[in-house]
């Protein structure tokens, strides 16, 4: 009760106050007309400032170390006085990390006048020393929905640099978008493009685009592959990679149309089927895609082989296993007189003949990246090739134990024969000494490599026909080498690219770790070679910063 009564009396006297104070004021006026009031005109009206130190009107900086007042000193209404809440503006717009010269004047805050014709204060500011900036060009090339940047063009028609050029764009460091052209073509004829005398190898173009400011020159390659007919007609409609042949009937009806078509034409091929019978001869150039050796499997149901070309054809394959084949020669492909067998990404085992070439029978063939192994004459006796000319290519698992005519050229990443003490030396193998085709992660079963097997590490990471993954989608060469065939020994299963710290995401951490790559702070990774050149350079740096902060789309 008591305190209710002290509020109550507290409330009288603040009101009595007030009354007192009004009424002061009141008896004031009336002695006094107008001697107190405030002429609006004139509030807070600047009339002068007062002058600046020199050391503050001209100033030599280094980047990022301006200061500049908040208040100054002015006559304000008559009297001296201080404006605060100063803010400056400069001529050209200030930017902290660059050399120049600036001329800031002040913005007056809203609630002062400035008298016209008083002159606002200027400060001159001489930025020197300017600190690093990183100032390059990302060049990038955009991927198709199979993630492959290769270009594919028609032969025949004549090309520009804007066909060259689809799909690649550049921006420097502040994400400004800067030309690119083409500085090399890389041997393709401009006017009379045509493919490569091995249509498995592609023209190498270079791109180059020029930083603005430094007139620094960055460059970028892109592989082009030029194809006389790049689609085969199935049954009336194209055979593509969405719409490949899926059984014996539609691949024999597209090696028909293919015959009746000049020049060299493609077929796709999915899934796994046995031939019934004999497909026809081959007497036109053409190339053969599967969808991955484990997924794409022809096995033969009788005594013929999966392809027969005649004299002086050109048979290519590319992603297939091939099975169970039993035939006088060349018991899975077979080229006559002058013709030429080139196998890319291939397994062929299990096969046999009658005489020589157990897996392939060939005047010349190339064979890269591939497995031929288990194939044999019909007595049993292993007989995996017989190549009357030459063989060219690498990265090639290749069980010959001698029983080839050995006239042709073994490259340096053949694996001629199998070693001493069997196929274990070289494969995992089961029980009986056979390789083991299982799961080893990916979406195809695979043959994994022995742990100390010859073909690890063999192939320099940056070989031109050397695909990024092996046939499970696993990186190839985390070491900087690469393993022989499809399997890489010790590869880098998917995950997000540039994501080096393995947290799922790709943050400040995984561009710092770059650029003490790049420094030879840490050890270089081959997964940080953003820009596919063979190694972890300032470009690689500059590319997964400009991811990072949103001025590119991917890496």
């Amino acid at each position: 009760m008591m305190k209710r009564i002290l509020s109550l009396v507290v409330f009288i006297v603040l009101i009595a106050m007030a009354s007192a104070t009004t009424a002061v004021d009141a008896e004031i006026d009336d002695a006094f007309p107008g001697s107190f009031e405030i002429d609006d005109e004139a509030k807070n009206t600047i009339t002068a400032f007062a002058p600046l130190p020199q050391e503050v009107v001209r100033q030599t900086v280094p980047p990022g170390d301006l200061t500049l007042p908040v208040a100054l000193e002015a006559t304000i209404d008559g009297a001296a006085g201080v404006v605060q809440g100063v803010t400056w503006q400069s001529t050209p717009e200030y930017d902290s990390g660059a050399e120049g010269e600036y001329l800031f004047v002040p913005e007056i805050p809203a609630e002062y006048t400035v008298e016209e014709g008083v002159a606002l204060p200027e400060i001159a500011v001489t930025v020197e020393g300017a600190a690093f900036r990183l100032q390059t060009v990302v060049i990038t090339i955009a991927a198709d929905g199979q993630g492959q940047t290769a270009l594919h063009l028609p032969a025949g028609s004549p090309l520009t640099d804007d066909d060259l050029l689809a799909g690649v764009s550049g921006v420097d460091e502040t994400g400004n978008d800067i030309p690119v052209a083409v500085n090399d073509t890389g041997g393709l004829d401009m006017q009379r493009p045509a493919p490569n005398a091995d249509p498995a190898t592609p023209y190498i173009i270079t791109y180059e685009a020029v930083h603005p400011e430094t007139g620094e020159s960055f460059t970028a390659t892109r592989e082009v592959f030029v194809e006389a007919a790049r689609s085969l007609a199935l049954v009336g409609s194209d055979s593509s990679p969405e719409n490949p042949a899926m059984s014996y009937e539609e691949l024999r009806d597209a090696i028909i149309a293919a015959n009746a078509d000049p020049g060299v034409d493609t077929i796709y091929v999915a899934g796994s089927f046995t031939l019934p019978w004999a497909l026809p001869e081959i007497i036109e150039d053409l190339i053969i895609i599967g969808d991955g050796q484990s997924t794409t499997n022809i096995t033969v149901g009788g005594n013929f082989r999966h392809f027969t070309g005649t004299a002086f054809t050109t048979l290519t394959l590319e992603n297939l296993t091939l099975t169970g084949r039993r035939t006088a020669s060349g018991g899975g492909v077979y080229t006559g007189y002058g013709g030429t067998a080139t196998l890319t990404d291939c397994t062929l085992t299990g096969n046999s003949a009658g005489s020589d070439g157990g897996g392939v029978r060939a005047s010349t063939a190339t064979i890269r990246g591939s497995i031929v192994a288990g194939n044999t004459r019909s007595d049993g006796t292993k007989n995996e090739l017989y190549i009357e000319g030459d063989i060219f290519g690498s990265g090639t698992n290749y069980n010959g134990n001698g029983s080839v005519e050995e006239t042709g050229a073994y490259g340096e990443y053949y694996i001629v024969g199998v070693p001493d003490g069997g196929l274990g030396i070289l494969f995992e193998v089961d029980g009986s000494g056979k390789p083991v085709l299982k799961d080893n992660g990916g979406p195809t079963q695979t043959i994994a490599l022995a742990e100390n097997s010859p073909a690890i590490g063999k192939i320099l990471n940056g070989t031109i026909w050397l695909p990024a993954l092996d046939q499970r989608g696993y990186l190839r060469g985390a070491n900087g080498y690469a393993s022989i065939g499809a399997y890489e020994a010790g590869g880098v299963p998917p995950g997000v690219r540039g994501d080096l710290n393995g947290d799922g995401d790709i943050d400040i951490s995984d561009v710092s770790r770059v650029a003490y790559m790049v420094v030879g702070k840490v050890p270089a990774d081959p997964a940080a070679d953003f820009n596919g050149n063979g190694k972890v350079d300032i470009g690689d740096a500059a590319k997964i910063a400009c991811y990072l902060v949103g001025k590119i789309p991917a890496l």
